[in-house]
């Protein structure tokens, strides 16, 4: 009969008093302004309310990081080689590359694959909405994981895990959801690395937790230093562990987090003490002989409990040591293979980073390092308070260093560690399971007794305010109390209000770029990166004047912006200003000599400039930094062109198709060559070869009907004229050519009809006019004259 009790009897365990019961946990609720929800109903609240925080994000397009990491990057194509995805970097770079940045993360770029194929192409919807659930998912998942924190592991008399403390799990989770930190994150299509990383981390830690404390048959096994674990719980945590790094790299963090939480809460370790024998077990509790379901005894003694207590307390075994040892060594192993891994993955060197991506991590002094480290962890943690200042990016001088003593930020810095240190304070000095007041309230509330005016005991509990008994004689003490409880509550339920408008408006700012910087450009107006980027949005556009004006703003933030500079010699380039563009672009190589993009954009300038050998020069320069540089070659190729020098402008083309066989203006710049040197038949051949890889290609048909017209195979060359202006109908030149074809073919009307529809498109074509004039002459040559 007393085993059937055990079986049957109620309790959890939590992560600072132990053994509890259900009653005298719940009462510590009762000020949470939050209903009572079983689990599937709070899941249920949770993930609504995070679908509607950022609902207005579904509407959103590709914007910053989302351009090269999904659209641009070739592997989440699924025309490129599945296998590709683990050997390319988050961005699609090689990861042996000396430009790759080194961001190994599989399972997300395989997610944006998913995204594409299930969509039929880049349609961003598909991608947002990937995104938003995955937060929603994210969210439900923390309501378990609050619940072991704050309530501890619950079981019911059957055995089975309680949703415990419900109102603050409830409340935590649902500031999680609505908080506006993580709009860039659920906003923005590479937030789904973080979000993934975030997900297969609390199902690894719910796993560990897991494995700690199995159950069999409705027997539950003590989770304070257990005796023994569920290997197959751990080994899941593990690989969870893995995945979590596979989508993001600071997810291999969950296996620290789970030994701690093992270490202190579970095993409860004394690290003075851990390898003494004679440390004293803890004891576990063993139910009464009385027979009630609804009393727990306590996790240890309390001070001043008499030898005739009826509490029975029996010894713990001492294999729990050997229990924590085996699951932390399966942890360190696990985690040591992952790192190695990593390494050897990434090429076994490290990223490298520029100075403006953390100027703190290049200062020489170690005083500016420290404290400008700690100002950033109490900028993120005001953040946490007051999410208004928010930005898509903290670099380039967004977050000015501290250099000085006099610099009055370093206040904020003290007051930050001030106010944690005396939160800690707060929390070691005033424990639960050592205030035996505590304790003494805490058991008269799990009796459920309270004595009235007469002495007759009561069964209903009157005070509901399980840290402070108030007398019911001190009326204005207990009204001040209960003021300051509504005046919380309101505050707790406005502060989510806030917090959820706050996202709402801030997932409508990430839906295009042109709102995202404008709005980044009033947040952190020292910041180049953003007037680089409204710059470069602008020039996109056509805005040239707004986007030479951000350009030259972003360098003279950052004098050393390289980016920056390439994109202002680009524009110049374009305006004709090519002796200033190549000032900016020599600055440019000259700060980071590795700058391929800019050693070609000089190549072109200098080609520009009547300078082909310092032109020439420059794009070997590019190609050395860049092997596999095809637009490199196909410039270089354009510059021996100039220079008639044919034979190596077609082996620089046949380079720039080699790297890259869909360079359309590779191929048609080898056609064209041949063609106008007069071999029709190699000319023919190449852009056969060039359909067999991009078959839709309209210019390649078009080149290819003017070189089969010319050879009077006029049948082949309409069938590819046909193919051209299926793709471009409104292309006038298309139009023309057919029209000269029709006009060689003696088909004069469907020529004439091709040159009408040329000249509509474009009025200014004058040969297309003169051709035209030519046919109308011919014609009326054959009609003959009406006599009268």
């Amino acid at each position: 009969m007393l085993q059937q009790r055990k079986r049957h009897q109620h309790v959890n365990f939590t992560g600072t008093t132990g053994w509890r019961t259900q009653k005298s946990h719940n009462c510590s609720e009762t000020g949470i302004p939050m209903p009572k929800l079983s689990l599937p109903m709070a899941s249920l609240v949770v993930f609504l309310v995070a679908v509607i925080c950022f609902c207005n994000s579904l509407s959103g397009d590709f914007v910053f990081d989302d351009q090269e990491a999904v659209i641009n990057n070739q592997d989440v194509r699924t025309e490129v080689p599945i296998h590709k995805t683990f050997e390319n970097d988050f961005w699609g770079t090689p990861l042996k590359s000396k430009t790759s940045h080194k961001s190994y993360r599989p399972i997300t770029v395989l997610t944006f694959r998913l995204n594409y194929y299930l969509s039929g192409g880049f349609y961003p919807r598909c991608f947002h909405v990937t995104n938003v659930f995955l937060h929603a998912t994210v969210c439900v998942l923390l309501l378990p994981i609050f619940s072991i924190v704050l309530g501890g592991v619950q079981v019911d008399p059957h055995g089975r895990r309680e949703f415990a403390a419900p109102r603050s799990s409830l409340m935590a989770a649902l500031f999680f959801a609505v908080h506006p930190i993580h709009t860039e994150s659920v906003a923005g299509v590479v937030g789904r690395a973080d979000l993934l990383c975030s997900l297969f981390f609390l199902l690894s830690f719910l796993c560990y937790v897991r494995s700690c404390c199995p159950d069999s048959s409705g027997t539950v096994l003590p989770i304070i230093r257990p005796t023994s674990f569920s290997f197959s719980w751990l080994l899941t945590a593990v690989v969870l562990s893995f995945l979590s790094m596979l989508a993001k790299e600071q997810g291999i963090t969950v296996i620290g987090v789970c030994a701690v939480y093992d270490i202190v809460v579970i095993s409860r370790v004394d690290l003075f003490w851990f390898l003494k024998s004679t440390q004293p077990c803890l004891p576990t509790p063993v139910p009464s002989d009385s027979g009630s379901s609804k009393s727990s005894t306590p996790a240890s003694t309390p001070r001043g409990t008499p030898k005739n207590s009826p509490v029975h307390i029996k010894k713990e075994p001492v294999g729990w040591k050997r229990s924590l040892g085996h699951r932390l060594l399966v942890l360190a192993s696990s985690a040591t293979a992952m790192l190695v891994l990593r390494w050897q993955v990434m090429g076994s060197s490290p990223p490298s980073f520029q100075k403006w991506d953390n100027p703190a991590a290049f200062a020489s002094s170690f005083f500016v390092r420290v404290i400008n480290y700690n100002y950033l962890y109490t900028l993120n943690a005001w953040l946490l308070l007051n999410p208004s200042w928010l930005c898509f990016d903290w670099s380039m001088g967004c977050v000015p260093l501290i250099d000085s003593v006099a610099d009055p930020r370093i206040l904020a810095v003290l007051t930050f560690w001030a106010a944690l240190t005396y939160l800690v304070w707060i929390c070691t000095a005033h424990k639960v399971s050592d205030d035996s007041s505590f304790r003494a309230a805490l058991a008269s509330h799990d009796k459920g007794v309270h004595t009235n005016g007469d002495g007759v005991h009561n069964n209903n509990v009157v005070n509901e305010n399980c840290f402070s008994e108030v007398a019911p004689s001190d009326r204005v003490e207990k009204a001040t109390v209960d003021a300051g409880r509504s005046f919380l509550q309101t505050s707790i339920l406005l502060l989510l209000l806030l917090f959820f408008t706050r996202s709402m408006q801030r997932s409508a700012e990430w839906r295009t770029e042109e709102t995202l910087f404008r709005t980044a450009e009033h947040v952190c107006p020292l910041n180049a990166k953003v007037h680089y980027n409204i710059g470069k949005n602008a020039g996109d556009a056509g805005n040239v004047e707004l986007a030479l004006i951000k350009y030259r703003e972003a360098v003279r933030l950052n004098p050393e912006y390289d980016q920056a500079m390439n994109n202002l010699g680009n524009l110049l380039k374009d305006l004709g200003q090519e002796k200033e563009a190549e000032q900016w672009l020599l600055k440019a190589v000259h700060i980071r000599p590795e700058f391929a993009a800019a050693w070609m954009n000089l190549g072109i300038v200098q080609a520009g400039l009547g300078q082909p050998h310092l032109a020439e020069q420059s794009y070997f320069t590019a190609i050395k930094h860049r092997r596999k540089y095809p637009d490199c070659y196909y410039n270089l190729g354009n510059l021996y062109l100039d220079i008639k020098d044919h034979n190596n402008a077609m082996q620089a083309w046949r380079n720039a198709t080699k790297l890259k066989s869909t360079h359309i203006n590779a191929w048609n710049n080898m056609i064209i060559l041949l063609d106008n040197i007069g071999k029709l038949e190699s000319a023919e051949q190449v852009a056969m070869e060039a359909l067999r890889v991009v078959p839709s290609a309209s210019s390649i048909h078009f080149h290819l009907g003017n070189i089969l017209g010319k050879a009077s195979r006029y049948k082949e060359a309409e069938k590819h004229f046909q193919e051209a202006l299926d793709s471009e109908p409104n292309n006038a030149n298309y139009w023309g050519n057919l029209a000269v074809l029709y006009h060689r073919w003696e088909k004069n009307e469907e020529a004439m009809q091709a040159y009408t529809k040329s000249l509509q498109l474009n009025p200014q074509l004058l040969q297309t006019r003169d051709n035209m004039m030519k046919l109308k002459r011919k014609i009326d040559k054959l009609v003959p004259a009406v006599t009268v």
